[in-house]
């Protein structure tokens, strides 16, 4: 069994849009990405094969979910 430490001060950072930037971290089974968001940015309606854990540090996510968006969540810090 292999373990491994990482600290994210280690792992470089991706700025994918002037608005978004995100480090990632990847095992067998597991990907892991810590992102920050500029105020007002909205990430693309996408889904995921696997489940998706968020975890807010600061400020307010908003998910809209169905076809037309008619459900939302808001998480907070």
């Amino acid at each position: 069994m292999l373990v491994q430490k990482i600290n994210w001060d280690a792992v470089p950072t991706e700025e994918v849009t002037p608005q978004m930037e995100r480090k990632l971290v990847y095992g067998e089974k597991i990907m892991i990405a810590k992102m920050k968001f500029k105020d007002g940015f909205e990430v693309p309606l996408h889904d995921h094969e696997n489940e998706q854990i968020s975890h807010v540090i600061s400020g307010t996510m908003r998910f809209w979910f169905g076809a037309d968006k008619e459900e939302t969540m808001d998480l907070h810090a």
